[in-house]
């Protein structure tokens, strides 16, 4: 009898399980949503429809923080998962963000926004993956991977990452799913590549975020992943 149903559902390709916002408050690290990171996943491809806030285009770090250059240039995380069944700062893939640099001048260890800028309601993205415990911002262009697309804020985007045995792709599409741009990761091989826990919205590390910001998730499931999550790995 369930025959059926899963034809339809092979013939859909895709539906979706629900949205959420994730809310990071001033000073804060982490949303108000956090319960739903680090749930368990075991899929290879991972998908979901984000739309970032006007305010993540709007935050400054003012220079009297001494790490206001290094946080206004260093990367946020948006969405991915763990790797390997290890820790995500040891195996994990994830888009990650940041305000167009742009609108951004560096000068004596300090930063300064441009005035009238054009890209600023824009967001930069990128791939962001850990290899074995080497580090995404020690391995630029191998671990971090820059997407010359620039996002919209309170635009839809879709981001799809889909994990093989040794390497990632990245892919950054429209609302409509056009693609729009891809990357890929290269990974070490490792037992269980897809098994791992999800990862979300979050802002710093080194700087909490300076005013409250959201990130909103329509999470997209496809159904070749979904039968494969049912399966034990070989």
């Amino acid at each position: 009898k369930m025959k059926y149903p899963i034809l339809m559902l092979l013939v859909l390709g895709t539906f979706v399980l629900g949205e959420n916002c994730d809310v990071i408050k001033e000073g804060h690290h982490y949303t108000t949503n956090v319960v739903f990171s680090f749930v368990p996943n075991f899929q290879s491809t991972i998908q979901s429809k984000i739309k970032l806030s006007e305010e993540t285009s709007e935050w400054t770090i003012p220079n009297s923080n001494q790490y206001a250059s290094r946080c206004t240039h260093s990367w946020n995380k948006l969405y991915g998962k763990s790797r390997c069944l290890r820790h995500h700062h040891h195996d994990s893939d994830r888009f990650v963000w940041r305000r167009a640099q742009t609108c951004f001048t560096y000068k004596n260890g300090e930063v300064f926004e441009i005035s009238d800028c054009p890209d600023a309601r824009k967001i930069q993205v990128a791939a962001y993956s850990y290899d074995g415990g080497l580090k995404p911002y020690q391995h630029y262009g191998e671990l971090t991977k820059e997407f010359s697309t620039l996002v919209d804020v309170e635009q839809w985007y879709i981001y799809r990452i889909d994990i093989e045995d040794t390497v990632s792709h990245f892919t950054l599409m429209d609302e409509e799913g056009k693609v729009l741009e891809k990357h890929s990761v290269e990974h070490r091989k490792c037992w269980f590549p897809t098994w791992g826990y999800m990862l979300n919205f979050y802002f710093g590390g080194v700087c909490k975020a300076p005013i409250q910001m959201s990130a909103c998730y329509e999470k997209l499931q496809t159904v070749l992943s979904f039968i494969q999550s049912m399966q034990i790995p070989r």
